[in-house]
């Protein structure tokens, strides 16, 4: 499973491409524009969120495998079954840390 993608490796990301043209990066900012690219993150986070996505692994995590195995052995019908284990194992998949 790959790391936790945590608001400051995002934050760091974005600083690094706003900065590419000074080539300064993430090392250099100031406490007070590194919350400036935090605050840009989790914006861009809940945006993400209101249209309806939600960022997730790209290999699902234990914990999604089981609940969206739960899920579809509850459920008696194959299409509400996938609908159900997909739901369930997005609703487990970890959120992005504030770290």
């Amino acid at each position: 499973m790959p790391n936790p993608l945590t608001l400051n490796m995002l934050a760091e990301a974005m600083c690094n491409a706003a900065w590419a043209e000074v080539n300064e990066d993430w090392s250099l900012a100031s406490d007070e524009q590194r919350e400036e690219f935090r605050l840009m993150a989790r914006a861009l986070l809940t945006t993400i969120e209101k249209a309806g996505y939600k960022v997730v692994p790209v290999e699902p995590t234990s914990e999604m495998i089981e609940a969206g195995t739960a899920a579809i052995q509850s459920s008696g019908f194959v299409d509400s079954a996938t609908a159900l284990g997909w739901s369930a194992m997005l609703a487990s998949a970890p959120n992005i840390g504030d770290e």
